[in-house]
Protein backbone atom coordinates (compact mmCIF):
# COMPACT_ATOMS: atom_id res chain seq x y z
CA UNK A 1 0.00 0.00 0.00
CA UNK A 2 1.14 3.80 -1.03
CA UNK A 3 0.93 5.92 2.39
CA UNK A 4 1.21 10.00 0.96
CA UNK A 5 0.69 11.83 4.32
CA UNK A 6 -0.82 15.50 4.15
CA UNK A 7 -0.53 15.29 -0.10
CA UNK A 8 0.07 18.74 -0.93
CA UNK A 9 -2.84 19.98 -3.01
CA UNK A 10 -0.95 21.22 -6.17
CA UNK A 11 2.45 19.73 -7.49
CA UNK A 12 5.48 22.54 -6.91
CA UNK A 13 6.12 25.30 -9.54
CA UNK A 14 8.94 23.32 -11.89
CA UNK A 15 10.38 26.82 -12.27
CA UNK A 16 10.70 27.82 -8.69
CA UNK A 17 11.94 24.13 -7.19
CA UNK A 18 14.76 24.12 -10.37
CA UNK A 19 15.34 28.05 -9.47
CA UNK A 20 15.43 27.26 -5.54
CA UNK A 21 17.99 24.40 -5.66
CA UNK A 22 19.91 26.70 -7.38
CA UNK A 23 20.58 29.08 -4.61
CA UNK A 24 22.02 26.24 -2.80
CA UNK A 25 24.85 25.12 -5.07
CA UNK A 26 25.00 21.98 -4.13
CA UNK A 27 24.68 19.69 -7.45
CA UNK A 28 27.89 18.02 -8.82
CA UNK A 29 30.01 19.22 -5.20
CA UNK A 30 32.02 17.02 -3.37
CA UNK A 31 31.52 14.57 -0.80
CA UNK A 32 30.58 15.94 2.62
CA UNK A 33 31.12 13.60 5.81
CA UNK A 34 27.70 15.74 7.52
CA UNK A 35 25.79 14.44 4.78
CA UNK A 36 26.92 10.83 4.71
CA UNK A 37 26.09 10.42 8.22
CA UNK A 38 22.71 10.97 7.67
CA UNK A 39 22.27 8.42 4.91
CA UNK A 40 24.21 5.91 7.33
CA UNK A 41 22.24 7.17 10.24
CA UNK A 42 18.86 6.42 8.09
CA UNK A 43 19.90 3.17 6.68
CA UNK A 44 20.88 1.82 10.28
CA UNK A 45 17.46 3.36 12.07
CA UNK A 46 15.32 1.73 9.03
CA UNK A 47 17.71 -1.55 8.31
CA UNK A 48 17.63 -1.19 4.80
CA UNK A 49 20.49 -1.80 2.83
CA UNK A 50 20.01 1.38 0.77
CA UNK A 51 19.94 4.91 1.64
CA UNK A 52 20.57 8.18 0.33
CA UNK A 53 20.09 11.97 -0.07
CA UNK A 54 19.30 13.36 -3.74
CA UNK A 55 18.40 16.68 -5.31
CA UNK A 56 16.26 16.78 -8.45
CA UNK A 57 17.43 18.77 -11.61
CA UNK A 58 15.28 19.16 -14.19
CA UNK A 59 16.58 16.20 -16.09
CA UNK A 60 18.30 14.30 -13.42
CA UNK A 61 18.35 13.12 -9.65
CA UNK A 62 21.78 13.74 -8.35
CA UNK A 63 22.72 12.07 -4.95
CA UNK A 64 24.42 13.73 -2.35
CA UNK A 65 25.26 11.30 -0.58
CA UNK A 66 24.21 7.33 -0.43
CA UNK A 67 25.03 3.77 1.03
CA UNK A 68 24.15 0.88 -1.17
CA UNK A 69 23.73 2.77 -4.18
CA UNK A 70 27.05 2.98 -5.73
CA UNK A 71 26.28 6.13 -8.30
CA UNK A 72 25.70 9.64 -7.88
CA UNK A 73 23.12 10.07 -10.86
CA UNK A 74 20.64 8.79 -12.54
CA UNK A 75 17.68 10.17 -14.75
CA UNK A 76 14.65 12.07 -13.28
CA UNK A 77 13.10 9.14 -14.52
CA UNK A 78 12.96 7.20 -11.47
CA UNK A 79 9.31 8.19 -10.70
CA UNK A 80 9.72 7.92 -6.70
CA UNK A 81 11.87 10.52 -5.74
CA UNK A 82 9.62 13.10 -8.12
CA UNK A 83 6.78 12.37 -5.93
CA UNK A 84 7.78 12.47 -3.40
CA UNK A 85 8.58 15.99 -3.36
CA UNK A 86 4.69 16.63 -4.24
CA UNK A 87 4.12 15.58 -0.78
CA UNK A 88 3.98 16.95 2.72
CA UNK A 89 5.39 14.63 4.76
CA UNK A 90 6.23 11.00 3.96
CA UNK A 91 5.51 8.26 1.04
CA UNK A 92 5.88 5.49 2.34
CA UNK A 93 5.37 2.37 0.03
CA UNK A 94 5.67 -0.90 1.37
CA UNK A 95 5.50 -3.00 -1.69
CA UNK A 96 6.26 -1.47 -4.74
CA UNK A 97 5.58 -4.64 -7.26
CA UNK A 98 1.92 -4.58 -5.28
CA UNK A 99 1.27 -1.24 -6.49
CA UNK A 100 0.47 -0.63 -10.32
CA UNK A 101 1.66 2.66 -10.21
CA UNK A 102 5.15 2.05 -8.85
CA UNK A 103 5.95 -1.59 -10.47
CA UNK A 104 8.10 0.41 -12.88
CA UNK A 105 10.04 2.07 -10.28
CA UNK A 106 11.25 -1.07 -8.18
CA UNK A 107 13.10 -2.02 -11.74
CA UNK A 108 14.93 1.72 -11.84
CA UNK A 109 18.46 0.32 -10.56
CA UNK A 110 18.15 -2.97 -12.35
CA UNK A 111 18.55 -6.43 -10.64
CA UNK A 112 17.90 -6.85 -7.71
CA UNK A 113 15.01 -5.30 -7.80
CA UNK A 114 13.67 -2.85 -5.35
CA UNK A 115 10.16 -3.75 -3.43
CA UNK A 116 10.69 -0.99 -0.75
CA UNK A 117 10.11 2.92 -0.58
CA UNK A 118 10.24 5.30 1.98
CA UNK A 119 10.80 9.02 1.07
CA UNK A 120 10.70 12.45 3.15
CA UNK A 121 11.03 15.77 0.68
CA UNK A 122 13.58 18.11 1.76
CA UNK A 123 12.16 21.31 1.62
CA UNK A 124 13.78 24.91 1.89
CA UNK A 125 12.55 27.31 4.65
CA UNK A 126 9.82 28.52 2.17
CA UNK A 127 8.47 25.21 1.99
CA UNK A 128 9.81 24.10 -1.83
CA UNK A 129 10.89 20.53 -1.98
CA UNK A 130 14.45 20.53 -3.74
CA UNK A 131 15.33 16.82 -3.00
CA UNK A 132 15.00 13.77 -1.10
CA UNK A 133 15.70 11.68 1.74
CA UNK A 134 15.02 8.13 1.15
CA UNK A 135 15.66 4.74 2.15
CA UNK A 136 15.13 1.77 -0.06
CA UNK A 137 15.29 -2.06 0.22
CA UNK A 138 15.15 -5.30 -1.77
CA UNK A 139 12.02 -7.19 -0.09
CA UNK A 140 8.96 -5.98 0.94
CA UNK A 141 8.57 -4.16 4.56
CA UNK A 142 7.51 -1.32 6.63
CA UNK A 143 8.91 1.09 9.47
CA UNK A 144 7.38 1.45 12.62
CA UNK A 145 5.99 5.52 14.06
CA UNK A 146 9.56 5.51 15.56
CA UNK A 147 11.75 4.55 12.48
CA UNK A 148 9.39 7.51 10.42
CA UNK A 149 10.01 10.18 13.14
CA UNK A 150 13.99 9.61 12.87
CA UNK A 151 13.64 9.59 9.15
CA UNK A 152 11.64 12.47 8.88
CA UNK A 153 14.73 14.74 11.90
CA UNK A 154 17.34 13.50 9.69
CA UNK A 155 15.64 15.10 6.75
CA UNK A 156 15.41 18.06 8.86
CA UNK A 157 18.83 17.71 10.07
CA UNK A 158 19.80 17.48 5.73
CA UNK A 159 17.93 21.14 5.16
CA UNK A 160 19.50 22.53 8.71
CA UNK A 161 23.55 21.82 7.07
CA UNK A 162 21.95 22.81 3.31
CA UNK A 163 21.09 26.82 5.09
CA UNK A 164 24.19 26.59 7.27
CA UNK A 165 26.09 26.00 3.86
CA UNK A 166 23.93 28.55 2.07
CA UNK A 167 24.28 31.16 4.61
CA UNK A 168 28.49 30.42 4.75
CA UNK A 169 28.28 30.86 0.96
CA UNK A 170 26.48 34.14 1.41
CA UNK A 171 28.71 35.64 3.95
CA UNK A 172 32.04 34.63 1.51
CA UNK A 173 30.00 36.18 -1.51
CA UNK A 174 28.95 38.94 0.95
CA UNK A 175 32.59 39.65 1.82
CA UNK A 176 34.21 39.27 -1.37
CA UNK A 177 32.27 41.95 -2.58
CA UNK A 178 33.12 43.85 0.40
CA UNK A 179 36.98 43.61 -0.43
CA UNK A 180 36.55 44.32 -3.54
CA UNK A 181 34.45 47.05 -3.09
CA UNK A 182 37.21 48.28 -0.80
CA UNK A 183 39.84 47.56 -2.73
CA UNK A 184 38.39 50.07 -5.59
CA UNK A 185 37.78 52.48 -3.26
CA UNK A 186 41.39 52.50 -1.79
CA UNK A 187 42.51 52.54 -5.47
CA UNK A 188 40.37 55.59 -6.24
CA UNK A 189 41.52 57.49 -3.15
CA UNK A 190 45.64 56.70 -4.05
CA UNK A 191 44.39 57.82 -7.85
CA UNK A 192 42.76 61.24 -6.55
CA UNK A 193 45.64 61.62 -3.91
CA UNK A 194 47.69 61.53 -6.88
CA UNK A 195 46.13 63.99 -8.77
CA UNK A 196 45.15 66.18 -6.02
CA UNK A 197 49.20 66.06 -4.59
CA UNK A 198 50.42 66.87 -8.37
CA UNK A 199 48.42 69.92 -8.61
CA UNK A 200 51.16 71.81 -6.82
CA UNK A 201 49.75 75.01 -8.28
CA UNK A 202 46.67 75.08 -6.47
CA UNK A 203 45.75 74.79 -2.92
CA UNK A 204 42.99 71.70 -3.07
CA UNK A 205 41.25 71.18 0.00
CA UNK A 206 38.69 68.95 1.69
CA UNK A 207 36.22 69.27 4.96
CA UNK A 208 33.64 67.28 6.32
CA UNK A 209 30.03 68.91 6.71
CA UNK A 210 31.01 70.60 10.12
CA UNK A 211 33.89 72.48 8.34
CA UNK A 212 36.55 70.13 9.87
CA UNK A 213 39.89 69.59 7.54
CA UNK A 214 40.25 66.23 5.96
CA UNK A 215 42.70 66.51 3.38
CA UNK A 216 45.02 68.98 2.25
CA UNK A 217 47.36 68.48 -1.03
CA UNK A 218 51.08 69.98 -1.45
CA UNK A 219 50.02 73.08 -3.79
CA UNK A 220 48.00 73.68 0.02
CA UNK A 221 51.07 73.21 1.84
CA UNK A 222 53.11 75.42 -0.56
CA UNK A 223 50.96 78.38 -0.81
CA UNK A 224 49.75 78.42 2.78
CA UNK A 225 52.32 76.99 4.66
CA UNK A 226 50.62 74.20 7.23
CA UNK A 227 51.47 70.61 6.18
CA UNK A 228 48.51 68.77 6.26
CA UNK A 229 49.13 66.46 9.23
CA UNK A 230 48.88 70.41 11.03
CA UNK A 231 45.46 71.07 9.33
CA UNK A 232 43.68 67.54 9.34
CA UNK A 233 40.50 67.90 11.99
CA UNK A 234 41.07 71.38 12.07
CA UNK A 235 38.54 74.25 11.05
CA UNK A 236 38.88 75.64 7.64
CA UNK A 237 38.21 78.98 9.26
CA UNK A 238 41.83 78.93 10.21
CA UNK A 239 42.73 80.01 6.83
CA UNK A 240 40.16 83.53 7.06
CA UNK A 241 41.03 86.30 8.16
CA UNK A 242 40.31 87.24 11.97
CA UNK A 243 37.83 89.97 10.58
CA UNK A 244 35.93 87.47 8.28
CA UNK A 245 35.65 84.60 10.68
CA UNK A 246 33.94 87.05 13.02
CA UNK A 247 31.69 87.75 10.48
CA UNK A 248 30.86 84.21 9.82
CA UNK A 249 32.02 83.99 6.47
CA UNK A 250 33.18 80.87 6.33
CA UNK A 251 29.70 79.33 8.01
CA UNK A 252 27.99 81.40 5.20
CA UNK A 253 29.47 80.19 2.32
CA UNK A 254 29.55 76.77 3.72
CA UNK A 255 26.03 77.29 3.96
CA UNK A 256 25.84 78.62 -0.03
CA UNK A 257 27.70 75.38 -1.04
CA UNK A 258 25.04 73.29 0.61
CA UNK A 259 22.34 74.89 -0.94
CA UNK A 260 23.47 76.20 -4.26
CA UNK A 261 26.35 73.58 -4.93
CA UNK A 262 28.86 76.23 -5.06
CA UNK A 263 29.83 79.26 -3.31
CA UNK A 264 32.66 81.91 -4.58
CA UNK A 265 35.70 82.42 -2.48
CA UNK A 266 37.33 85.43 -3.60
CA UNK A 267 38.83 87.08 -0.53
CA UNK A 268 41.96 86.93 1.11
CA UNK A 269 43.00 85.09 3.64
CA UNK A 270 46.31 84.18 5.88
CA UNK A 271 49.69 81.68 5.83
CA UNK A 272 50.56 80.03 8.29
CA UNK A 273 53.01 82.70 9.17
CA UNK A 274 50.29 85.20 9.09
CA UNK A 275 50.75 86.91 6.15
CA UNK A 276 47.37 88.37 4.00
CA UNK A 277 47.14 87.22 0.65
CA UNK A 278 44.74 87.33 -1.94
CA UNK A 279 42.92 84.04 -3.42
CA UNK A 280 40.19 83.21 -5.93
CA UNK A 281 39.09 80.21 -5.00
CA UNK A 282 35.38 78.41 -5.26
CA UNK A 283 33.97 76.21 -2.58
CA UNK A 284 32.19 73.03 -3.90
CA UNK A 285 29.74 70.71 -1.57
CA UNK A 286 30.08 67.21 -1.74
CA UNK A 287 27.33 64.31 -1.88
CA UNK A 288 27.19 61.36 -0.72
CA UNK A 289 25.50 58.14 -3.01
CA UNK A 290 21.91 59.78 -1.24
CA UNK A 291 22.27 62.87 -2.31
CA UNK A 292 22.93 64.46 1.38
CA UNK A 293 25.27 66.75 2.36
CA UNK A 294 28.55 64.96 3.05
CA UNK A 295 31.21 67.83 3.33
CA UNK A 296 33.28 70.28 0.78
CA UNK A 297 35.90 70.95 -1.34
Amino acid sequence: MALPLAASDSRTDEDARIEALAAYAILDTEREPEFDDVVAMAASACSTPIAFINFLDRHRQWFKAEVGLGCRELPATFSMCSRTIDVDDVLLVRDLAAEPSFADAGRALGAPVLRFYAGVPLKTLEGVAIGTLCVVDHVPRDLDPQQLFILQALARTTMAQLELRKALMERDRALDDHQASERKRQDQEFRSRQVLDGAIDYAILTADIGGLVTSWNEGARRIMGWSEDEMLGKPLARIFTPEDRADERPSAEMRQATASGRALDERWHLRKTGERFWAEGELLALRDEAGNPSGFI
